[in-house]
């Protein structure tokens, strides 16, 4: 889970405490009426063509100018540090599989991205690094009524009003206040304050709490903005998917056997829900692939298919594929392979000695560890907020016990899937980005994405592997074709059978090889989905009995309003348009 505190904190503090010109008359609360945007784009700069070269005097890398030397790990790997967190990771021995870091910023974590370098003369490379964008958007609307003035927050990339729970504004000589109960306050207090600047048409706010401010510009009738789902146009029309070079075949809603008038009306839903609430549904992405052919894409919100999206606990799922996709390499590796033993952590612990890795995949590991308990020691906050331990591998491994591994129900809980990374790489004898590259991205034509890394540098496997939407989808669609993906297998087709059979239950869903499970009514009968799923409303769903693949993509973070596409809109709008 991202905290709010860390979506913040890219903001530069603004020096809000300057006197407002008196105007006459006096402005009043009502000029604040309308929708307001503060926006910035924080980085990285550091970016594009990178050429990286064997020299006389050693190895050396050129990124638009910055140049940095190279240095040469035992495992043959030349590691290129560009300072502030950046570097670069080359293997001469596969040069098209670079990969690129880039140190925390708003979103509180490293990243790392892939650099694909092409040979361009005898000893030198060439390629583009282009990392993962570090941006922040706040909407406030403001509605003036009887009352007085209604307000909210809202921001796409991670929800972060949904902790600063702003209800209203007031406007006094010049100074505009934001009114709510931020982070779980009993009484309403003054959550953000600054002028109000008419000449300008700007508000600047410093919260108290963040210690941060930022400038809000008022938006323009009939202005593009990320706010509303859609800004104007004439009532949607279906248009199939562009072709493109992703190995998704394209088709349309009549040739895969959807009622288009049906699809019509609910992507017309999408686009005219009302924004009134920081709790109301919003949906930045819907895909639709039948029969192995992708037949709607639809974007909201300023989303698109070529921004990489972040996929939060959707990523426990691809994890369950990497392990399958190791084994399908050649790993020896499996369901039985013991956890402690294989990562040469002594215990004296007969619990922790019986665990496996099968016990990670179905979170049965009866560590005290679950993400909905403050108080449990290895809920994922608490792992990563502490800072004792920079290694979560072996924070977890030291996390005591509750019960003896699959003697309980299933606990969700990320550092299992986590700490099943560790087990992945340690017995493939690879890091786990190349195994990702390698056994994964590469043969399903994913070329794109980011993922997010611990204090150690290992990819964080519990969440937040950043993919497209088409790209997302596709592990769907691999699930539901038995492991392959456009007849390169990845996985086998027991792991993919096994994976997204309904082994355990929570509450009233089930639970595979981290990949969740549920019925759901068709036609007078029941049919059966299986699915990725991640805070925010991040879905890649498949009904196998329908040959039908669904996509989502959203911002409602920590909110409950991200059930409400697998809740309502698959079952109530989707599913019936299905002939």
């Amino acid at each position: 889970m991202k905290s709010a505190i860390f979506a913040l904190a890219v903001l530069a503090g603004l020096g809000l405490s300057g006197a407002v010109a008196a105007r006459d008359p006096a402005p009043t609360v009502r000029d604040l009426e309308g929708l307001w945007e503060a926006s910035a784009f924080y980085g990285p700069e550091l970016r594009g063509a990178v050429t990286v070269e064997r020299t006389p005097l050693g190895w050396r890398a050129d990124l638009k100018g910055r140049l940095a030397s190279g240095s040469v790990g035992a495992d043959g790997r030349v590691l290129f540090d560009f300072g502030e967190n950046r570097s670069l990771s080359f293997d001469p021995a596969s040069p098209d599989g670079a990969f690129w870091r880039q140190g925390a910023g708003g979103y509180g974590y490293n990243f790392l991205t892939p650099v694909s370098l092409a040979a361009e003369a005898r000893g030198r490379w060439r390629g583009e690094v282009r990392p993962l964008d570090d941006v922040l958007t706040l909407y406030l609307p403001v509605r003036v009524g009887p009352d007085g003035a209604a307000a909210f927050i809202r921001n796409p990339e991670a929800n972060v009003g949904r902790f600063l729970k702003i209800s209203r504004v007031e406007l006094a000589d010049g100074e505009v206040r934001l009114i709510g109960r931020p982070f779980g306050a009993r009484e309403d207090e003054i959550v953000g304050r600054g002028p109000y600047d008419p000449d300008n048409d700007t508000v600047s706010i410093y919260i108290r709490r963040v210690g941060q401010g930022y400038v809000f510009h008022r938006v323009g009738e009939g202005r593009p903005t990320g706010f509303h789902p859609r800004v104007g146009g004439s009532p949607y029309r279906y248009a199939p998917p562009p072709a493109r070079s992703d190995g998704w075949p394209v088709g349309t809603l009549e040739e895969a056997g959807l009622d288009r008038a049906a699809i019509e009306r609910f992507v017309q839903r999408l686009i005219d829900l009302p924004m009134d609430s920081n709790g109301a549904s919003d949906v930045h992405a819907v895909l639709i692939a039948r029969r192995g052919r992708l037949v709607l894409e639809e974007y909201f919100h300023g989303f698109d298919r070529d921004r990489l999206h972040d996929t939060r606990s959707a990523a426990k799922s691809i994890a369950s594929v990497l392990m399958g996709a190791a084994m399908q390499g050649g790993v020896r590796l499996g369901p039985s392979t013991p956890v402690y033993r294989t990562l040469g952590h002594a215990t004296e612990d007969a619990k922790k000695q019986a665990m496996t890795a099968e016990h990670l995949l179905l979170q049965t590991s009866g560590f005290f560890c679950d993400d909905s308990n403050d108080e449990a020691p290895g809920s994922e906050d608490r792992m990563q907020q502490q800072r004792g331990q920079p290694d979560w591998y072996r924070y977890a491994l030291d996390l005591p016990m509750l019960n003896a591994p699959g003697a309980a129900a299933p606990v969700y809980c990320s550092a299992q899937p986590n700490l099943l990374g560790a087990v992945i790489a340690r017995t493939a004898g690879q890091p786990l980005e190349a195994l990702f590259r390698d056994r994964i991205a590469r043969p399903m034509d994913i070329p794109r994405y980011a993922m997010n890394l611990q204090p150690t540098g290992e990819p964080y496997m519990g969440g937040g592997l950043y993919l497209t939407p088409r790209d997302f989808l596709k592990f769907a669609q691999l699930m539901e074709d038995g492991g392959a993906w456009r007849g390169r297998r990845i996985v086998s087709l027991d792991w993919a059978r096994r994976s997204t059979s309904p082994l355990e239950t929570f509450g009233d869903r089930q639970y595979g090889y981290l990949w969740w499970s549920q019925t759901y009514p068709y036609k007078g009968r029941q049919v059966r989905a299986f699915y990725a799923a991640g805070n925010g409303g991040q879905i890649a769903m498949a009904v196998p009995e329908l040959e039908l693949v669904i996509g989502f993509m959203g911002g409602n973070y920590s909110d409950p309003a991200l059930y409400i596409p697998q809740r309502s809109y698959i079952p109530e709008f989707i599913l019936p348009a299905v002939q």
